[in-house]
């Protein structure tokens, strides 16, 4: 006489992922919009470039009655400023301000 097999599953002794097949489909994975992410681009872009651009026209006595104008090394300033905060707000920071307002963050 033999014994009988005993059901896998009742006894918890199963494997824990069901065969191919059997199972329900996965629901779809949604990603953050794309036209978020790029409205934080945008947003972070100007962001930086009007406060950086008045702080550097400020300490350089570029500002004016229209609002502020940066010529020469202030100008690569502000954008070597706006590169690095890109860079420092991506891999460092866990996100710009943009990013993390519109929840944008990967």
């Amino acid at each position: 006489m033999s014994q009988p097999e005993k059901d896998d599953k009742a006894s918890g002794a199963g494997p824990a992922v069901q065969p191919v097949g059997t199972s329900e489909p996965n629901p779809p994975v949604r990603g953050i919009p794309q036209w978020r992410i790029m409205l934080a681009h945008v947003m972070d872009f100007f962001t930086t470039f009007f406060g950086f651009g008045f702080l550097l026209a400020a300490l350089t006595g570029g500002i004016n009655e229209g609002g502020f104008k940066l010529e020469g090394i202030p100008a690569f300033l502000c954008f070597g400023l706006i590169a690095a905060y890109f860079w420092i707000g991506t891999y460092y920071a866990g996100g710009t301000i943009w990013q993390r307002i519109l929840r944008t963050r990967r």
